[in-house]
């Protein structure tokens, strides 16, 4: 073998370990992200907060990983660097694998930022710290070696990305329905161990290239540009909007399907795709077409939220949008990276503008808007990071334009459906934006500010036959609360019923009659017609009852309180709690109740385990988050709880009504497990007629299962021709705490919308 052959395959060896390393090293951390979310998930009521809040502490965490890489890089010479870095990656292993106990942790609901973000820190804060550190690192060292392609280090971390982008596409089509959460553990932990060996094999493999690269540093540095702040103002500015811009992406997908993985991991894939097409040797999409997309993009988006209904069309344009908005950011990152001598620095003000992006949407923002404002600030940023094309400078005509045209719009959207049909008008005024805006694409501001308008307004506005009562946002998600204003139909002139509503994100959580006389009137889905009214007939006893219920929303349910039924009602979000007993609110509790209930703050099935054995005549699970039930409260570990508490003859009441997911299977698996009985109501209207008279009496479409350790509990119901039995799928696959694969029951048949 000559000297150019050993050569030649020293470098593709050098290359390939080095690749290897970043590529697990990625795709450990992008793994541990969902799968630590999934493990807390429960402690936390299921609420999509949880991601967000998640993200905030892996990105800080990312951050003081490249910061301890720019600080090794920076002061310790090479070859201690990778002693140091070694024996710190295999102390931080000693803690693995990961381990949550949930008997020993209660999440504060006063505080549940802090105390999921302290829980992280104890479960998950040195191993993850220590894999954070490891892209910077290894470009830096290859950066060092007499590799050819030393110079270029960049490459790498297009391959990390690459090993983050497939291991999240894995995580929700492979690992969850392969994998419990205890072998993902375990696993994670396996990789963890061969990142030790990979990582000490290229410390040991470039070892003797350190006397070279510490003689040829001085000449490097003499040539490369110093760096000034506008520099490191742009690299934090180009990282804060696409880290803003997909929590907040994420949080509006969660909100109205579930806090799922696979909606957590679409938009984080596609965020890392970004960065594998802007830092890959080769141009796989034209950053100039990008710039010049953009604002069409944009344009897109604001005509789509303003007139299209349904979630799904929606969402897929929300992401396409969100990924080419990405795409810009992260090109124009990409096309203002440094010498590699100064790429760790570079990383770690990438990393503080992620971190940024964390901080707004997790602590700032929900303490500051009512509503999901973040997201229109963000995609009103994202137009002012795209380079005009031609450069025009901005002047007095262009603001004063701006602000005439926005004003316009504005008052034209808050106005006219005062007086035209509402639809007729959003369709005009979205036609009159896609115009203006695409007259303006040379000019980013343009495309900004009346961007930003739209939909901010889209965020607040209502139906003018509706009137906003209250609107407010916790840890747990948005709440508003409206009103009905019209009093007669304006084309037959009859009285209409009037109502007051209480919505989470976009899903209604039940209402309650404006008359006087029908206050006490439980409606929607709780109402006396609907199943729920035949599982209180049912229920009916001249003996004590004491009934669990596992949500409290508007506290309809209280209606069916009796001189010897007493509810406890089990509720997480603490502002929920003060809405449902606010009488100008809601007034079940206060008018209908007897006063004859208890509140009990915290998660459902930590707070009920609480109560003493055999305590209940009946337990309802009635918790939503947004549209979607928490995964936790269904699962078998879940029903053993439920069942302990359970008098004889008790029976579990599950409320599953949900747009998307048909939940119904998941607890006809469980009876096959358990051995108890099953029946499921799925009260839908026939017709569209029957639709209407069902709004005419506040009467909304549900779906109920009961659940009974003895088949003959069930007896009274299987006279009600609407309640059925509901058979376990051909291959019961239960959930458990440790399993759930929400993906596998997204529903096929077509309810009409909750």
């Amino acid at each position: 073998m000559t000297t150019s052959d050993a050569d030649l395959r020293s470098n593709r060896t050098l290359a390939v370990l080095y690749a290897a390393a970043a590529f697990v090293s990625a795709t450990l951390v992008f793994s541990a992200q969902p799968m630590l979310a999934r493990m807390l998930l429960p402690l936390f009521g299921g609420s999509p907060a949880v991601w967000n809040t998640c993200m905030l502490f892996f990105q800080t965490e990312l951050l003081l990983g490249y910061g301890y890489s720019h600080l090794l890089t920076s002061y310790v010479p090479l070859q201690k660097q990778k002693i140091i870095h070694v024996a710190m990656l295999a102390t931080a292993g000693v803690v693995l694998p990961f381990h949550v106990s949930t008997d020993s942790f209660t999440a504060s609901s006063a505080h549940p930022i802090a105390s999921l973000i302290s829980l992280l820190v104890l479960v998950a804060g040195l191993p993850f710290f220590a894999v954070s550190t490891n892209a910077p690192l290894l470009q830096s060292w290859f950066g060092h070696s007499r590799h050819p392609s030393a110079k270029e280090p960049y490459f790498l971390y297009a391959v990390s990305n690459v090993g983050s982008m497939a291991v999240l596409l894995a995580y929700p089509t492979v690992l969850e329905p392969l994998l419990g959460l205890s072998r993902q553990r375990l696993v994670w932990a396996g990789i963890y161990g061969l990142l030790v060996i990979l990582m000490t094999g290229c410390a040991v493999l470039t070892w003797r290239d350190t006397k070279a690269a510490l003689t040829t540093a001085p000449d490097e540095v003499a040539a490369i540009r110093k760096l000034n702040w506008r520099d490191r103002a742009w690299w934090v500015v180009l990282s804060f909007v696409p880290s803003s811009w997909l929590l907040s992406s994420t949080a509006r997908l969660t909100t109205d399907f579930a806090p799922i993985p696979l909606l957590w991991i679409v938009p984080l894939a596609l965020y890392l795709l970004t960065f594998i097409l802007v830092f890959s040797r080769r141009q796989w999409i034209s950053h100039e077409g990008i710039i010049r997309a953009f604002p069409y993009a944009v344009v897109t988006l604001v005509a789509t939220m303003i007139v299209v209904e349904g979630w799904w069309p929606g969402a897929l344009i929300n992401v396409v949008v969100f990924f080419i908005g990405t795409l810009l950011c992260h090109g124009e990152l990409a096309k203002r990276r440094p010498e590699p001598a100064q790429l760790t620095e570079y990383f770690l003000w990438m990393s503080f503008g992620g971190a940024l992006g964390g901080v707004f949407n997790s602590i700032i923002a929900p303490l500051a808007f009512p509503v999901l404002l973040e997201f229109p600030i963000i995609v009103v940023a994202a137009c002012f990071c795209r380079p005009a094309r031609p450069a025009k400078p901005f002047n007095s005509t262009d603001a004063m334009l701006t602000m005439i045209t926005s004003t316009v719009i504005a008052s034209g959207l808050a106005v006219l459906p005062k007086f035209l049909d509402p639809e007729l008008v959003i369709v005009v005024f979205a036609g009159v934006a896609v115009c203006l805006v695409s007259t303006m694409l040379a000019r980013p501001r343009w495309v900004a500010v009346i961007a930003g308008v739209t939909i901010v307004w889209s965020q607040f506005h209502v139906w003018p036959s509706m009137e906003v009562v209250h609107r407010t946002r916790s840890f747990f998600g948005i709440h508003e609360i409206d009103e009905d204003v019209r009093m007669n139909d304006p084309q037959t002139g009859r009285t209409l019923p009037r109502f007051r509503r209480l919505k989470h994100g976009t899903t209604q959580h039940g209402f309650q009659s404006i008359d006087a006389g029908l206050s006490c009137e439980p409606l929607a889905y709780y109402h006396r017609q609907g199943p729920l009214g035949d599982v209180f007939q049912i229920a009916r006893s001249d003996e004590p009852q004491r009934i669990g219920v596992i949500g409290l929303g508007t506290g309809a349910m209280a209606c069916y309180t009796q001189s010897q039924r007493e509810f406890v009602f089990f509720e997480i979000d603490p502002v929920v709690a003060q809405i449902a007993e606010t009488p100008k609110f809601f007034s079940y509790l206060s008018d209908c109740s007897q006063k004859r209930y208890q509140i009990v703050l915290g998660d459902g099935r930590l707070m009920i385990a609480k109560e003493s054995d055999r305590s209940f005549d009946m337990i309802v699970l009635d918790a939503f988050s947004s549209d979607a039930i928490p995964v936790h409260l269904l699962t078998l570990e879940a029903l053993e709880i439920y069942a302990g508490k359970l008098k004889d003859g008790g029976l579990l009441v599950f409320h599953v009504s949900n747009r998307f997911l048909d939940l119904t299977e998941v607890l006809a698996d469980s009876t096959s497990a358990t051995g108890w009985s099953c029946l499921v109501c799925k009260d839908w209207p026939r017709s569209d007629a029957e639709q209407d008279a069902w709004l005419a009496i506040g009467k909304a479409d549900s779906t109920y299962v009961v659940l009974a350790k003895e088949a003959s509990s069930l007896d009274e119901f299987k006279k009600q021709p609407r309640w059925r039995h509901q058979a376990p799928r051909a291959q019961p696959q239960p959930w458990t705490d440790d399993y759930s694969n929400l993906a596998s029951i997204i529903r096929r048949d077509n309810p009409h919308g909750r």
